[in-house]
């Protein structure tokens, strides 16, 4: 029993370490990144990030309270306030993927202007952007609103880690000068 837990735990951490190196290096058909800045990870300085994506970023499997669409709207929306190139290609592909509406992805920028959000998407939104900019003020009347639109303790957990998370990356990509071009340049 205790060789079949052993070998199970190498294949997890070996499968997520083939998971993690993905997650910076990822290109489409259309358009591929490339950095121009910091290109060396000496210090091992991506292993948190790396595994906190795991966690919470697009192709977790661990939130299991937060809503994946919702989730992902706000990767989006996070991305266009850090102005991320990298995050915002990756986060629109992401929502085509999982069948989110064009609409609602296009006025994503303008959410409060749109109907086509529901007040919880709304309530999620809001607290998305007061945490991304560091405003303390709208922050705690954000995090009420959370908690009026029905947010359970947990999914503003979640939430929450999927905006520090995105801000992280972004940051990340800044220094690393992660640009995007046409495939074959």
């Amino acid at each position: 029993m205790f060789k079949s837990l052993m070998a199970s735990l190498i294949l997890f951490s070996v499968s997520n370490i083939s998971l993690a190196a993905d997650i910076t290096e990822r290109g489409y058909d259309d358009v591929v990144f490339k950095d121009s800045g910091l290109t060396s990870n000496q210090t091992d300085y991506l292993k948190i990030p790396k595994d906190w994506a795991h966690a919470y970023g697009s192709d977790s499997k661990t939130i299991t309270h937060l809503d994946s669409n919702l989730a992902e709207l706000v990767r989006l929306r996070v991305g266009q306030i850090d102005n991320c190139n990298y995050c915002v290609i990756l986060h629109t592909k992401q929502t085509v993927k999982m069948g989110i509406p064009a609409a609602k992805v296009s006025s994503l920028s303008t959410w409060q202007q749109s109907n086509l959000f529901t007040d919880k998407e709304k309530a999620a939104l809001a607290f998305a952007e007061s945490v991304s900019s560091l405003n303390h003020d709208t922050s705690r009347i954000a995090y009420k609103n959370l908690l009026k639109a029905d947010f359970s303790k947990p999914e503003i957990e979640e939430l929450t880690n999927v905006v520090i998370l995105m801000d992280i990356w972004a940051r990340i990509f800044m220094v690393q000068g992660k640009v995007s071009e046409a495939p074959g340049k």
